[in-house]
């Protein structure tokens, strides 16, 4: 048994066949384990095409490298301005 590769695309028609399905279903616990299956499709999905492109990284990292530059510049221009005595 090998198993299939799964596209986006087929990814895609899975879920909202899925949405269509539980639109239909009355019993509610079966309608809970779909909405669970969903859930982790949608979730598939996003490790597979993630919404959030890495250069969010950098946006979260960006003030924390600022602010240990500003304190490294100052702490430096203390040492130079003592060194200057």
């Amino acid at each position: 048994m090998t198993p299939k590769e799964t596209t986006l695309e087929s990814l895609d028609s899975a879920i909202a066949e899925l949405k269509k399905s539980i639109d239909n279903v009355s019993d509610a616990e079966v309608k809970k384990e779909l909405e669970k299956t969903l859930k982790n499709l949608l979730r598939a999905r996003e490790k597979m095409n993630p919404a959030r492109p890495f250069t969010a990284h950098y946006v979260v990292a960006l003030p924390f490298v600022l602010i240990f530059m500003l304190v490294g510049i100052y702490y430096f221009s203390k040492i130079l301005k003592k060194e200057c005595r």
